[in-house]
């Protein structure tokens, strides 16, 4: 478009030689002057409009006033290309309607399918997964896995976590069922030799220290013993007996006993909710014990025993593919593939056909992505402005002309062209109104 516009530019300077040539030979002439105006009109706009739209971008024959305005307000010129960019055709607004009107679901179903299906896919991404396992400096993943697990539990409000948790157990009852586990098991403990032999050791303990912690029981206890008047083994006995009975009492869920840990537990509940003390402490608690977990040693532990089975076993599906077992237990048994990899491939395709197939779980889906599109363009919106900021800041002076005359170069040139045509016709206008006046003077004289 730029050589259209110098070439009319010199065809119009060309009219005007013929022109000047063509008044010249035929002064006086109407028609050569007719030409000499419309000529010389024509050159002067189109002349001028060059230098207006070329003092856009330099200094159009070195004059230095007002001239170059791109380079000299270039600041100015981002941040409103930015900002436009941003705030008009990049828009929240825009950005979601268009997005609204995409099938994400639809586009992923689709495209898998035209691949054929999920499993080859898989076998796809296998080959990066392994060239990236075997990059993986297990010392390092495992101290920064470590770090980023601790930190994670460090921000975790616990206590609000536990009250939660014993709140749903109240609500569906389930600490009655926990309560009657915990009191049958007590009582299978309590009945067995082993218990009974606890119980007459506490006794034997008990009758010692208050005997030894008096003079009377020191005087009296070697002729109780000889008596045999406390007997050590039957107390146990009853003792047990007492104990499995009352266990077995606490079992019905009416227990004044199992009523009271009832209540109890709401009221460790109400203050786990509502005391900021016991909150500290609890977190102070579970600080402690996260120092004393080694977290990095776990995670590598739990990482060489995934990078071992991945490195040393078999990862290919090339057997699955080549067998396409019908079953989970087909799978299994495929050789030469880990049942591991055999048994996750075949839940990956069993559940993508059940999803291809599903249209509730695929519009939950969809929702899901818009909302979460959604989401980060309400958050990450003004980075659009700032990358298109960005981008123009890194161009040079010669470069935001080249790019800005791309954008409107066209324009830019048609205003060069209509400038000699408006100054064409411009010019043919006053000749004509001057021609005109001169014929009518006369006139307007007598």
């Amino acid at each position: 478009m730029k050589n259209k516009a110098d070439k009319v530019l010199a065809g119009v300077f060309g009219l005007f030689i013929l022109a000047v040539l063509f008044k010249y030979f035929y002064q006086g002439w109407f028609w050569s002057e007719l030409c000499f105006k419309v000529a010389e009109a024509a050159l002067v706009g189109g002349i001028a409009d060059w230098f207006a739209v070329t003092a856009l971008f330099r200094r159009p024959l070195g004059f230095p006033y007002h001239t170059g305005l791109i380079p000299r307000n270039r600041e100015k010129l981002i941040q409103s290309i930015s900002t436009a960019v941003e705030e008009e055709f990049l828009s929240r607004e825009a950005l979601g309607r268009e997005l609204g009107r995409i099938r994400f679901v639809s586009l992923l179903i689709n495209w898998v399918e035209d691949r054929g299906g999920i499993l080859p896919l898989i076998s796809l991404a296998e080959r990066d997964f392994r060239q990236i396992l075997q990059g993986i400096n297990g010392e390092k993943a495992s101290q920064y896995l470590g770090d980023i697990l601790k930190q994670q539990l460090n921000r975790l409000a616990l206590s609000g976590y536990i009250a939660e948790i014993a709140r749903w157990l109240l609500a569906e009852r389930q600490d009655e069922r926990w309560i009657h586990l915990l009191i049958a098991d007590w009582k299978l403990a309590a009945a067995t030799p082993a218990a009974r032999q606890q119980i007459r050791f506490h006794i034997a303990q008990y009758a010692q220290e208050k005997t030894e912690s008096s003079w009377w029981g020191r005087i009296f206890a070697p002729v109780l013993g000889a008596l045999d008047i406390v007997n050590l083994d039957e107390a146990a006995e009853t003792l047990q007996q007492q104990l499995v009975r009352e266990l077995t009492m606490m079992e019905q869920p009416d227990h004044p006993l199992r009523q009271w840990l009832r209540q109890k537990l709401v009221l460790v509940v109400t203050e786990l909710e509502t005391n900021p003390q016991w909150q500290q402490d609890v977190d102070a608690w579970k600080m402690d014990i996260l120092e004393r977990i080694p977290f990095a040693e776990i995670v590598k532990r739990l990482l060489e025993l995934g990078l071992h089975h991945v490195r040393e076993e078999s990862l290919h599906i090339d057997g699955y593919l080549a067998g396409r077992p019908a079953t989970l237990e087909q799978a299994l048994v495929l050789p030469g593939v880990s049942p591991l990899v055999a048994g996750l491939v075949w839940h990956m395709e069993k559940y993508w056909n059940l999803f291809r197939q599903d249209e509730i779980r695929q519009n939950w889906f969809e929702a899901y992505i818009q909302e979460a599109l959604a989401q980060v363009v309400a958050s990450e919106h003004r980075m659009i402005g700032e990358l298109v900021k960005d981008a123009l800041e890194s161009l040079s002076d010669e470069e935001l002309n080249a790019f800005v005359a791309a954008k409107v170069g066209d324009d830019l040139d048609w205003i060069r062209i209509n400038g000699s045509l408006v100054g064409a016709i411009a010019g043919l206008m006053l000749f004509l109104l001057t021609y005109l006046y001169q014929l009518s003077r006369p006139l307007l004289v007598r």
